[in-house]
């Protein structure tokens, strides 16, 4: 019984009352103590030309030790000190959206939509804001997600109009290749997450299947069906790696990861 007023307190739930017994005490003042206010601190972005802001649509830690981020209405990256100062640069031709910092120590981007800022490209930026594109062979094409991957090269996922899926890796200098996908018949085809494993393999998700791709482009498709597309904050399954070699990787689900 004392493990569950514990656990109530912990919750917020019930009254607490005095305990008899201090078998629980020093554990639950542990707990007890790491409960400390916080803050949440907001930082404005810079205004649009029509005036206000639509906010940041992705970030990720940079090599430099500042955090930068995606500003698709923009069309800009921009990066945000710890103290909070904010720097944006222009990225003409691209409504940046995924981020990732890569093993090259720049940080590289995806297009936002299909025609939003001319062709599906794939853009690179130095931390000192000297931005590249890199255009996809494909016309009708719609880049998704992106990462680092283990081979030094960068990894993206990319819907292909009207239904064709690939995985594709491009090199620090800007060499791309793509891999095709299979899509399931009758399914539209969207293909989303990717991540690096620590089996030194790329792990994604597409119409509802966990597939591995090797840094080759040896894909085994199927390796989980019927992955559940649990909806959250916008429904998009994610992946995310982790440091156990048991669990070397796991399905989260944006805002609840």
């Amino acid at each position: 019984m004392p493990i569950m007023r514990l656990v109530f307190s912990l919750l917020g739930r019930g009254v607490r009352r005095p305990e008899r017994s201090a078998r629980f005490r020093s554990q639950l003042m542990a707990l007890e103590n790491r409960w400390v206010p916080s803050t949440i601190t907001e930082f404005a972005l810079p205004p649009l030309s029509l005036g206000g802001s639509l906010g940041a649509a992705a970030l990720t830690g940079g090599p430099d030790g500042t955090v930068w981020f995606s500003d698709a209405h923009a069309s800009a990256v921009g990066r945000i000190t710890p103290d909070g100062q904010v720097t944006e640069f222009a990225t003409p031709g691209i409504a940046a959206a995924a981020i990732t910092a890569g093993s090259d120590g720049n940080l590289w981007f995806l297009n936002d939509s299909l025609t939003e800022s001319g062709s599906p490209a794939i853009g690179r930026i130095t931390p000192a804001g000297l931005a590249t594109t890199f255009t996809l062979p494909d016309d009708f094409t719609q880049p998704s997600q992106i990462t680092a991957g283990p081979d030094g090269n960068v990894w993206f996922t990319e819907n292909i109009y009207p239904t064709g899926e690939k995985v594709g890796r491009i090199t620090p200098a800007g060499q791309i290749t793509e891999f095709t996908v299979p899509v399931p018949p009758g399914v539209v085809g969207n293909i989303d997450s990717i991540a690096a494993g620590p089996d030194g393999n790329l792990w994604f998700l597409h119409d509802g299947i966990l597939a591995r791709i090797t840094p080759t482009g040896a894909l085994t498709d199927h390796v989980a069906d019927n992955v559940a597309a649990r909806t959250a904050t916008c429904g998009r399954p994610a992946l995310a790696s982790t440091p156990r070699p048991a669990r070397w990787s796991a399905i989260s689900w944006i805002g609840l990861a």
